[in-house]
């Protein structure tokens, strides 16, 4: 008996040495550096666990207080309160950043109208469209405004002045508005970013200040349309609606855009950005079929920065009206103002 009461004494006096060198190691991470060291003293991992757990106070509030030595007792409060000392974190973001899931029934899905380089012919073609579908609901996914005035860069600043391109952008909502009677959702883009980029650089005292931001100035609050900023994906049942710029620029594939967004997103995904209409389908390993699209465009196909592209016309339809059957995407060219 009291060759036992020896050893064990013998083994709590190694343990604490360890526990000093160790104080923040796990405790199976400590019982196995010593079980190794030790091998004529400990039975093994579990035996060495045993007394580094109960020098910890891990053995209940009695064996707690009935403890003389104190010194490597762990507090019981929640992790986090660990270390007072660190401060809580910043964070870059007004409200937690998460995907946002919208609700709609059939929804009109319009990219790149880059007001005011808009193409009216195909904006009007893409309009009417979802109206003749019956499209309640609308999906403003991203550079609605071109916001060309403020960009950083070289420009010819006699062309428009923000305001003016401001006060297109919300007739053309408000005609939006009332061609739409279901839920709308404003989506910022890469060009809509513009605004904060040049408040940063600009006037950032301004930054933070309710009448400068763009839900602000367009008014959509009072027009019922819901704004989503800060580069969260919209999601509809199993689809992901995204700008393009989410991923910056490593998605990007000269050939097929909707390939870029499938090898980084992994999931069914519907996008823009790159004026493209493309579509890329891969089959998972455990049978589910990931279909990625991305659309065109609904802006000027020959901008003056770049004359030459790829770029065509388009727009999306999705539609949730068959909830057994999940959502369905449709998505189209507009050539020669007709609807492919």
């Amino acid at each position: 008996m009291r060759k036992a009461i020896f050893k064990n004494g013998i083994k709590l006096e190694i343990v604490k040495a360890y526990l000093e060198e160790f104080r923040n190691y796990p405790s199976k991470t400590i019982a196995r550096i010593i079980a190794k060291r030790h091998p004529m003293i400990f039975d093994g991992i579990e035996d060495a666990r045993d007394k580094v757990r109960y020098l910890r106070g891990n053995y209940g509030e009695t064996a707690r207080k009935m403890a003389k030595d104190k010194r490597f007792f762990r507090s019981n409060k929640k992790p986090g309160n660990y270390f007072p000392e660190i401060p809580p974190a910043l964070s870059q973001y007004e409200e937690e950043w998460k995907i946002t899931n919208i609700d709609i029934e059939k929804a009109l899905v319009l990219y790149d109208l880059h007001i005011p380089f808009q193409d009216k012919k195909a904006v009007e073609r893409a309009v009417q469209y979802g109206l003749e579908s019956n499209c309640l609901d609308l999906i403003i996914a991203g550079d609605f405004l071109d916001c060309f005035s403020i960009s950083n860069f070289l420009r010819d600043i006699t062309l428009i002045s923000y305001k003016e391109e401001l006060e297109i952008g919300k007739n053309i909502l408000k005609f939006l508005r009332e061609k739409f009677s279901g839920n709308i959702y404003f989506k910022e883009g890469n060009h809509e970013e513009r605004l904060e980029s040049y408040l940063m650089l600009r006037a950032p005292d301004l930054l933070g200040i309710k009448n400068f931001s763009l839900k602000e100035i367009l008014d959509l609050e009072n027009m019922q349309i819901k704004y989503i900023k800060d580069k969260r994906p919209l999601k509809i049942d199993k689809l992901y609606i995204i700008h393009g710029h989410e991923f910056v620029y490593s998605s990007y594939n000269p050939v097929n855009p909707a390939r870029g967004y499938f090898l980084r997103s992994k999931v069914i995904t519907l996008g823009g950005h790159y004026h493209q209409t493309s579509e890329h389908t891969e089959t998972s390993m455990d049978g589910q079929l990931i279909t990625v699209w991305s659309t065109g465009c609904l802006c000027d196909l020959h901008p003056k920065y770049m004359p030459l592209n790829k770029w065509n016309h388009g727009f999306a339809v999705i539609d949730m009206t068959q909830k057994d059957r999940g959502f369905k995407v449709e998505n189209y060219r507009i050539i020669n103002d007709e609807v492919l």
